[in-house]
């Protein structure tokens, strides 16, 4: 660090240092005039000062914005809303159906996300509306697969060798994926959906008018419009696992 000292507006005469080489008089004369002190120059501010290495505080490392999933405590998650409607149709899709493999309902909430997101963005004109022949194409390999239906929350899915498929295309559901998503909580919300559904017990015809419902009052909050689109919000287990359980007497 470059370091400055302010200069001094005060000249110094080298005479005031000298001593006198004049003859004394022998007359009775005053005394002489005593030699004016040396002004000290002003000290220089203490930010010019040069700080001794021991004296400079250690910059504190700021750590990278993390990519995990961040928590404030153990009921609340911070995450997006397609994994969670993900998870949440996946765990309703086999509380509806128990004999479905977990990856054919994980294959079910890919789908039900998929919908919804594709609505979603529409409305808010993030995406376009379909082109009407892509539209007829589409329609064409809905005819070509020879499917079962598989309705969850009132979404009707067309169901082939234990995989959803939407547009004739087929939505592999990964669990591995989805646990990306979620991090180390997705034991914890995934047991909290199990949980709060099998307190319904045989009423699961409500339950499946009333699951959407529930998905919106529990689901994270963000912003309105094209603002929120995409991103994080807390998912609150303990005031989803009252949502769920709120229609159970």
């Amino acid at each position: 660090m470059v370091t400055t000292r302010s200069k001094t507006g005060n000249q110094i005469n080298l005479e005031d240092f000298a001593p006198s080489t004049k003859p004394q008089s022998t007359t009775k004369t005053s005394p002489a005039a005593k030699p004016k002190p040396r002004k000290k120059a002003p000290n220089p501010p203490a930010s010019s000062k040069k700080r001794k290495a021991s004296e400079i505080e250690p910059k504190q490392n700021v750590s990278k914005k993390s990519k995990t999933i961040a928590s404030s405590s153990n009921n609340e998650v911070t995450i997006n809303r397609a994994p969670v409607l993900t998870l949440w149709s996946a765990s309703e899709a086999q509380f509806l159906h128990p004999s479905l493999a977990w990856s054919t309902c994980l294959s079910a909430g890919k789908a039900i996300s998929a919908i919804c997101a594709v609505a979603k963005g529409r409305s808010i004109g993030t995406i376009s509306e379909p082109d009407v022949d892509d539209s007829k194409k589409k329609d064409e390999k809905k005819k070509q697969i020879e499917a079962d239906e598989l309705e969850v929350m009132h979404f009707k899915l067309r169901l082939k060798d234990g995989i959803v498929f939407l547009g004739g295309k087929a939505q592999n559901g990964s669990e591995d994926a989805l646990k990306r998503k979620f991090g180390d909580h997705y034991d914890d919300v995934r047991g909290v959906f199990d949980e709060s559904l099998q307190k319904w017990g045989e009423r699961k015809e409500e339950l499946d008018k009333l699951a959407f419902g529930m998905y919106e009052e529990f689901r994270p909050e963000v912003p309105k419009g094209q603002r929120g689109w995409g991103r994080k919000g807390i998912l609150d287990l303990e005031k989803t696992r009252r949502i769920i359980g709120d229609g159970v007497q």
